[in-house]
């Protein structure tokens, strides 16, 4: 006896059930044919049972339709649902999103288009995945997830390297997370016992985004689903004060070889990240110092030419080569007209002309090694604290952010790989100015972008 229905597809081993055995029966939609090897196309269709023994037989109908619906299905691997992620943009500048492991991304019976969010919302609060991205990206109404886009366009049957997205914090496609900051410290102080007040470090903030992936496919479905979360800290664990990070090029490894007279480039790389609050674009300062003899920023300033102490230390972004004197206060040397402003977003290489005649070095040859120092202001050699609020065991320093101790040159001082030897009878003699020539006398200092 045959149980075929004219009109109707025969749904695969439904054959075999039994009425005094069975009482359901899993439709696997994406095993059906012959062979089992194919999808039901995606529609609304009634679902019909015929029932028959020896001798009668008998037909019955669902009441309603049975909506088949293909919707995308993502999977993240990084960062992994349930997870935040802590990362440093002073140590790491980027960030891989990936989904190719496991699931991944599959669409079944079509390309689906992918695009990768953030939001601030935690998802024990509100968690957005789903078949409806509406209230993922609202900005406004009940729970409203104000979904910052990162990505999009990607193509869900792109596989392998393309299953990944690598998010730039030095070159980012949208506004990145806040940075976490810190409330300060109010044990045994009050607001306004400031020590060292940083600009960047006044209140507090924090901004753990959480990712979202939102495909839609060419049938109008839509799978949201999401992931784990990054959070941007940086700092001293504990303090987690911002933090620029900055990486002297030049002289190179081996060294450099120069004539008193001579004019040297001199290269760094500096990032400080951009999170739209306090002070993002990082200040620089470039030193001269006699070999092997100092490794802090502290130790820098204080034996600063002008400032004190040995005073064999050249500032060489300063006209004369020297600081204000360290009794004048750091604001003084902060704000010296004689000093040059550099900036983390400006120029990334200096031509230091050594034919001027601001300082003298004797006794050639000699050499020195070559510092590049940030802040996140235009003082430098402060100790960075956590929060402006002086407690009763002292305040809280940030030995990363201040450039000090083990950490002096893990992010904001950084030493050439090797040292710049002077070589010659002349003076070496410096002279701190724009790009553009000295009254027709060749003296100059001039910087800019290497492309």
């Amino acid at each position: 006896m045959t149980l075929a229905l004219a009109g109707a597809t025969e749904i695969q081993l439904s054959d075999t059930l039994r009425t005094d055995e069975d009482d359901d029966f899993d439709f696997d939609v994406t095993a059906q044919g012959a062979a089992r090897d194919s999808v039901i196309v995606q529609g609304n269709y009634f679902i019909y049972a015929v029932a028959a023994d020896e001798d009668t037989f008998s037909l019955g109908v669902s009441a309603n339709a049975l909506a088949v619906r293909h919707s995308p299905a993502f999977e993240f691997t990084a960062p992994l649902s349930g997870v935040t992620l802590p990362l440093d943009p002073s140590q790491q500048d980027r960030y891989t999103i990936e989904w190719q492991r496991g699931r991944s991304d599959q669409d079944l019976d079509g390309n689906a288009i992918i695009s990768l969010y953030y939001t601030g919302v935690d998802p024990n609060t509100v968690d957005y995945s789903g078949t409806d991205s509406t209230q993922l990206l609202a900005t406004s109404g009940t729970n409203p997830g104000s979904g910052v886009l990162l990505v999009g366009n990607i193509r869900e049957d792109d596989e392998g390297a393309n299953d990944q997205f690598v998010w730039n914090f030095r070159n980012p496609p949208s506004a990145l997370p806040k940075v976490f900051r810190p409330k300060p410290s109010m044990t045994g102080g009050t607001v306004g016992d400031a020590v060292n007040p940083h600009i960047g470090q006044v209140g507090s903030t924090v901004d753990t985004a959480w990712v979202y992936a939102v495909l839609h496919d060419s049938l109008g479905n839509t799978r949201v689903q999401g992931g784990g979360a990054v959070l941007l800290r940086g700092g001293q664990e504990s303090t987690f004060q911002p933090v620029p990070r900055v990486t002297m090029k030049t002289p190179p490894a081996g060294g450099q070889t120069i004539v008193n007279g001579d004019i040297v480039r001199l290269e760094w790389d500096a990032f400080m990240i951009d999170d739209g609050t306090g002070t993002d674009d990082a200040y620089l300062r470039l030193y001269a110092a006699p070999k092997g003899k100092y490794g802090t920023i502290t130790a820098l300033e204080s034996n600063a030419s002008g400032a004190g102490g040995a005073q064999d230390v050249f500032i060489i972004n300063s006209a004369t080569g020297k600081l204000a004197e360290k009794s004048n206060g750091n604001t003084a040397q902060a704000y010296d007209p004689n000093v040059r402003v550099l900036r983390e977003s400006g120029s990334n290489f200096i031509l230091w002309d050594t034919k001027t005649t601001s300082f003298k070095i004797t006794g050639t040859p000699t050499e020195f090694d070559i510092f590049i120092a940030g802040s996140v202001d235009r003082r430098f050699g402060d100790n960075v604290t956590a929060g402006v609020v002086r407690t009763t065991a002292g305040t809280q320093v940030d030995s990363v952010a201040s450039g000090i101790g083990s950490s002096a040159q893990k992010a904001v001082l950084s030493k050439s790989p090797g040292a710049l030897r002077v070589e010659g009878a002349a003076d070496l003699q410096h002279r701190a100015r724009s790009g553009h020539d000295d009254g027709g006398d060749g003296r100059y200092l001039a910087d800019g972008h290497s492309g």
